[in-house]
């Protein structure tokens, strides 16, 4: 419950707001976001996992991750165009 300017939990969100400028949380948190556009990657346009059953389920995501992998020193730059 918010009442004028003060927050009913701002005992608990002042040290949170102080702690987001800290280097070592402004690390975690860039890796966190690099893994979320990874994830992003992952589940974009595809609708749905396209084979039932857990097992093939988990082949098709280790496809589309070596995929990912495959295709990412393109994005950097890396490759050589013959």
């Amino acid at each position: 419950m918010v009442v004028g300017d003060h927050n009913a939990h701002e005992e608990v969100l002042a040290p949170a707001r102080a702690q987001r400028w800290d280097p070592e949380f402004l690390g975690r948190y860039r890796q966190r976001a690099q893994a979320e556009r990874k994830v992003a990657q992952i589940k974009s346009r595809i609708p749905g996992i396209p084979w039932r059953g857990l097992d093939k389920a988990n082949l098709w995501l280790d496809l589309r991750i070596a995929a990912l992998n495959l295709d990412r020193p393109r994005h950097l730059g890396l490759s050589r165009r013959r």
